[in-house]
């Protein structure tokens, strides 16, 4: 089988980027120019809190302008296994072997104004799957532990990262996790 790649649109980092970038400008702008009385001296919490956010706005710019250039992949499959990397966190290289089951589950997400919204997305069981968790960074194990409470699996896949391709993922997957039971 071949290599199956999905990217998400590099076209949605721009904008982002660009807030950021705009962002860190006004807190710079309020660190070096916002004037204060001669009897004044600058507050340092605000100083130091603006200092901060420039600090992530100025990182948040950098990381999305990369992420523009480079496009890197949501999700790639291939004979060995798959990768799964929503918003730069990664699994790492999953085996077939590994998988027990694939499901069709639904989960509720943030949402708009009007509450929280319920979403398609594809539950992926896993042999051992602390030995997965133990993969990600030490503050997102807890968020797994409590996600596998929820859904029964610590590993989800969102629809809205595979867009139109859904189907076809889906069917890769139950094709190369069948061949791997054999």
């Amino acid at each position: 089988m071949t290599r199956l790649v999905i990217r998400p649109s590099r076209w949605g980092y721009l904008p982002l980027a660009a807030a950021a970038l705009f962002m860190a400008s006004v807190f710079v702008g309020y660190l070096f120019f916002w004037e204060h009385g001669p009897d004044e001296s600058p507050d340092v919490v605000a100083t130091t809190v603006f200092a901060a956010l420039t600090l992530a706005c100025a990182f948040l710019t950098v990381h999305w302008t990369r992420a523009f250039f480079v496009n890197p992949a949501t999700l790639e499959l291939d004979d060995q296994g798959f990768t799964y990397c929503p918003a730069g966190v990664s699994t790492g290289p999953i085996a077939w072997r590994d998988v027990t089951e694939l499901r069709d589950i639904t989960v509720t997400v943030g949402g708009s104004g009007y509450g929280p919204e319920p979403l398609p997305a594809l539950a992926v069981v896993l042999r051992d799957p602390e030995a997965y968790r133990g993969r990600f960074p030490a503050l997102l194990r807890p968020l797994l532990q409590a996600r596998e409470g929820l859904s029964g699996t610590s590993l989800v896949i969102d629809v809205n990262h595979l867009g139109p391709r859904w189907a076809e993922v889906r069917a890769a997957m139950q094709a190369h996790i069948d061949r791997s039971r054999r």
